[in-house]
Parts: C-alpha cells; structure tokens; sequence
C-alpha cells in the first residue's frame, strides 16, 4: 500500500491560502471528451482487453478491472475499477480507483509528481486537481482508504511519506511543492541523517516541508511532532493548546523551535526523550530553552500564575519548580539523563546532574548504585565523615 510520487520541476504557486480561491475556470474548449477506447485496443495476438495509449488520447473514461491500460511512456496497470479517469497526452493524470484481488501497481501522472499506487484489494484513492465545479485548484487532492501510504521521493534521496490513518484521509500537495495540508494521518520525513514525524486530525493541519525536512507545522491538542537525529529523539505534544506551531527554522509566529539541536518552547508543552518525559510546562507564561550540545536547560516563568510551573526528569529525579520553591523527588522509572544542569532564572537557583547524583550548592543525593554513591561510600570508607 505505497503510493510514490517523483518531484519534478516547480508550478507556480498557490495565490492563496483558501483551497478554492483563486482558482481558474474550466472553459468549454477545454473539457475532456469520452475516450474511444477501440482506437487503442492493442491489435498484437493474444492481446486482448489490453489498451495502448497513444499521446494523442485525451478524454475522460471509465474502465472495467478486468483490462490492461497501458500509457504512452509503457507502463502498464491491471486489476482497478475506476470512475471518470482522466487521460492527458496518453497519461493517466486522475480520477477514483478501486483496487481488486489482481491490481498491479497504478500510476498516476501531474505536472509535480509521477504517482504509483501499490494498493491491496478494496483500497481506494482519488486523485484530482480539477473541483466538481470545473475549477482548477491551486493544489492536488489524494484522497486515501486507511492504511495506504504516499511517497515522495526527492532527487537528494530523502522521502516524504504521508500514511492514512482512516477511510477519510485527506493529502494536499500544492503546486509550489512546499505546502501540504493533511488530516487524519501520519507524515513522516526520512534522510539518512534525520527521521521526522507529524501527526494530523480531523483538523486540516498545514505543513510547510521540503527536500531537507518538514520546517513548519500546526499541531492540534493532543497531537505530537518528533525528531530523531544525531543527539536527539524527542516529541514535543500539545496536550493544552487548541493549536501549537512547531518549526525547525526561524519564523516569528513559532511557539516551539527546534534548529540546530536547541529547542526553545513556549507555554504548556510535554517534550519528551526517548519515549518517556524529559519535562512538561504547566504554566501558559513558560518559556524553556533546552541545549542539547551541552546539556543545559534553561526555564523561565514571565507572569507566573500556578503554584507549580514545571516539572524535569533526569534519570530517576523529579524536579518541580513552583513559586519561590524547588521540590526533588526519586522517581521509580529511569527518564533520560540529557540534561547535566538546570538554570531556574525565575528562583535563580542551579541545580546539577552527573553520573546519578544531583547537586544544589552543599547538599548532593545520590541514586542506588550510581557512580556517585560508589565515590561517596569509598569517600567514607577512607575514615572521612559525610561526602
């Protein structure tokens, strides 16, 4: 269940926003007839119910499962059911496709993409640029049955790959072929070097990517974007805000960001390493800025109004920052040891972590078994008092 599309040279792009907008007028010249399919049955022996394109074949048609369609460059497609596809230049460019127990792989041609759809039996895919209304839209619609997934595959060999999560599965691709819309599905961004995840609801969620990741994102409540690159594989969620605006490159309207392996948040947010809490910020005036090059977070609270501001995991530590106080709790769950020093600007106050022991000016603590209870218990052992 793939579906992989080819980049190729850039459209104009979008002039507006609104899917609609914009948009220009089908005329009456520029409608497609109904193909005659007997002008390409393919006249070779033992060839029958096999077509041939030609690039003169323009016209919409519909086509029983049980026929060979093959387009104007050779390759070929059987075993889908279709509703009005669309034929440019001897080139399937659109229409509804139904997979059967005998679909091979489908492709679909536009101006931005070589489309091919690897289906299962019952999948289906709509594929458009035209509205009902004759409109030619600003974008390309993939319409997709749960399961199946859409490839892009840049020239630098990294891929963009949307997954449908349900039979309602919308994919916009825009003609400037940096602007996406998606709902309920999973993109993901893939290069040797980085892995890049965006989840998506019922809500139509913007995406701004390229051949080198995805730079700007919405996500709505409950929902998460993750990376995983050299030092990091964190997921920020935003599990307060109606909307929540990630990027990985500067732009003014960010509520997160997330370039050059420092992430800078700002208000409620769940960031994650490794799959379990690195720390959470409960207030809406929270702004943290977390260093992954040399391990220090920063917190700040602009116009605290909670008792209790953040909480931070560092191995088997809970630190919870509140008003004029800062709480240390053992935690059973082992978190990711990624930050060595935390900076509270608000209670100015700097607390550190090394090797299982935590330390705030004179008073240390250590983890069973870490190798700052071994140095103190040896530390001890030599007839000193307290370490």
């Amino acid at each position: 269940m793939i579906l992989t599309l080819s980049v190729s040279q850039s459209a104009e792009p979008p002039t507006s926003d609104g899917f609609n907008e914009g948009a220009e007028e089908v005329t009456a010249e520029e409608e497609q007839k109904t193909i005659d399919w007997s002008l390409y049955q393919n006249p070779e022996e033992g060839a029958e119910g096999e077509f041939l394109l030609t690039d003169d074949a323009n016209g919409i048609a519909q086509v029983t499962p049980d026929q060979t369609i093959c387009d104007a460059v050779g390759d070929c497609t059987i075993g889908f059911g279709t509703q009005n596809m669309e034929v440019q230049n001897g080139l399937v460019t659109g229409g509804l496709f139904t997979a059967n127990a005998e679909a091979s792989l489908l492709k679909v041609h536009n101006t931005l993409f070589d489309v091919y759809f690897d289906m299962s039996e019952g999948d289906t895919v709509e594929v458009a640029d035209t509205s009902p209304r004759g409109t030619e839209l600003d974008y390309f619609l993939n319409k997709l049955t749960e399961g199946i997934k859409a490839l892009i595959q840049y020239d630098t060999g990294a891929t963009q790959e949307f997954q449908a999560s349900s039979n309602n599965s919308l994919y916009f691709i825009y003609k400037n072929e940096t602007h996406f819309a998606i709902t309920e599905g999973i993109l993901t961004y893939t290069d040797e070097n980085l892995t890049q995840v965006l989840e998506a609801g019922e809500e139509n969620t913007q995406v701004e990517a390229t051949k080198t990741g995805i730079k700007k994102g919405i996500l709505y409540k409950n929902k998460t974007f993750s990376q995983k690159a050299d030092l990091l594989n964190i997921t920020i969620k935003n599990t307060e805000n109606e909307e929540y605006v990630i990027c990985t490159e500067a732009s003014p309207d960010c509520q997160a960001t997330l370039i050059d392996n420092v992430l800078v948040t700002n208000g409620k947010v769940t960031v994650l390493q490794d799959g379990l809490p690195l720390y959470e910020t409960l207030d809406a005036s929270a702004v943290v800025e977390m260093d992954f090059n040399t391990k220090i977070l920063q917190a700040n609270i602009l116009k605290p109004n909670r008792e209790e501001y953040l909480l931070l995991y560092v191995g088997h530590y809970q630190v919870i920052e509140g008003k004029g106080k800062m709480l240390l709790n053992p935690v059973k769950e082992e978190h990711a040891s990624i930050v060595n020093t935390y900076i509270s600007i608000l209670n100015d106050r700097t607390i550190l972590f090394n090797e299982g022991t935590v330390s705030y000016n004179t008073f240390k603590a250590f983890t069973p078994g870490s190798a700052g209870e071994d140095s103190c218990i040896a530390y001890r052992g030599e007839g000193n008092g307290y370490c």
